[in-house]
């Protein structure tokens, strides 16, 4: 291809000119020096240790050229082997999974490459099979003679590949390794502030524990009679304006409960705000909750109170008031028991249908069953009357048809 070129790009006398030295006197060559010149690039470009290949920058794609390390790359003999294999066009050369993510990146860096040169990386199937990486390196030109083509300059990348996963793959058993270890000393962290104890970094984390699911939490100290609200439900809002701000600890509830609360529900909050009452609560408990009503709309919502000791001692010196909405789970266990009570209702009833129709059959059974043993005494002792034996036996037929 590259004589052809040289073949054809002389001027209308005949004059041959190196290829991009068109309008260069000085540059003007001899039919003769311009084949050999041909012949000699031809020759260094088959013996290049990397791939090199030509094709013309159409839909078709059609192979201009491609050298021996080219045609080694995909385990052909013979350029024509190479043709036949590759179905005589760039797209051959591409693995099919990787065609149109190539297409696209060499369309994209033609257009933001002012120099027009374009890298892309691609899978090819050499013949017989198996999966090689390779490096491409491509450049457009436009010559007045053969049009616009795309010459590429490839490497075989595979080795680069494995190496670069077995890196990545090495990176990720590493990191996986720095991972555990610093799980293990976040662990061992953690157990030395569990140990440790630190007052202030165990009341944050029980309260930040809490706030996924509750919506108002206090952090009470019922002997200094104080309690701090950090997060507060537009019911308790009202009553703790400020977070973050300490309050009274006795009877701090007593306004939220008489506004909100059900009355028949303020005997089971009563003393939640005494002392002595949480201290004899947690006494033997880590914990304790209530579940009662709020006045809310139309009908009342499900509130859950827990109380959670989280002081030094055990002594209830230091609490966690955590408040949480419970209606839909408290609404759907009353109704499973609703559920329960008729289930249970329409068993017993099935139960005495059973049982008062088993009584009626039995009476029903034993009552022709009773003549029928009867009958069959007297008539065997009276065999010999034949009178009698007869309306014995009238009265053995009549009940049996009777039982039947």
């Amino acid at each position: 291809y590259l004589i052809s070129l040289v073949e054809h790009s002389g001027d209308k006398d005949g004059n041959l000119y190196t290829m991009g030295m068109e309008g260069d006197e000085s540059n003007l060559l001899t039919e003769e020096q311009s084949l050999q010149t041909a012949r000699y690039l031809k020759k260094f470009v088959d013996r290049m240790p990397g791939g090199f290949f030509a094709y013309y920058a159409d839909e078709e794609e059609e192979l201009i050229y491609a050298n021996e390390a080219m045609i080694r790359l995909f385990n052909c003999d013979t350029m024509e082997e190479f043709r036949r294999y590759t179905g005589n066009s760039f797209r051959g050369i591409v693995h099919p999974d990787d065609r149109e993510a190539v297409e696209q990146s060499i369309r994209q860096q033609m257009i933001h490459n002012d120099n027009h040169v374009d890298y892309v990386e691609y899978r090819i199937i050499p013949k017989g099979g198996g999966i090689r990486w390779i490096d491409d390196y491509g450049h457009f030109i436009h010559s007045e003679i053969a049009g616009d083509i795309f010459y590429v300059f490839v490497g075989d990348a595979t080795e680069k590949k494995l190496h670069q996963q077995e890196e990545k793959e090495s990176f990720i058993r590493e990191t996986s390794k720095k991972e555990s270890q610093l799980q293990m000393r976040i662990e061992e962290y953690d157990y030395k502030l569990q140990m440790n104890r630190q007052e202030l970094l165990r009341r944050l984390e029980i309260i930040e524990g809490l706030s996924i699911d509750y919506e108002s939490i206090f952090y009470a100290e019922p002997e200094l009679d104080r309690i701090t609200a950090y997060r507060l439900s537009k019911r308790a809002i009202k009553f703790f304006p400020r977070e973050g701000h300490g309050y009274p600890f006795t009877g701090f509830d007593r306004e939220y409960i008489r506004e909100w609360v059900h009355p028949d529900d303020h005997a089971l909050l009563a003393g939640v705000s005494n002392p002595g009452h949480i201290r004899e609560k947690l006494a033997t408990e880590k914990f304790f909750y209530i579940n009662y009503r709020v006045l809310e709309g139309e009908e009342p919502v499900y509130v859950q109170l827990r109380v959670v000791d989280v002081s030094e001692n055990g002594d209830a010196s230091q609490a966690v008031f955590g408040y949480r909405c419970i209606d839909r789970e408290m609404k759907k266990e009353i109704n499973q028991k609703q559920m329960l009570r008729e289930a249970l209702h329409e068993a017993n009833l099935a139960n005495n249908a059973k049982n008062r129709f088993l009584s009626n059959m039995s009476h029903d059974i034993r009552t022709p069953m009773n003549a029928i043993v009867g009958y069959t005494a007297l008539a065997r002792r009276h065999l010999k009357d034949e009178r009698k034996a007869a309306g014995y036996l009238d009265m053995i037929s009549a009940f049996s048809n009777q039982l039947l």
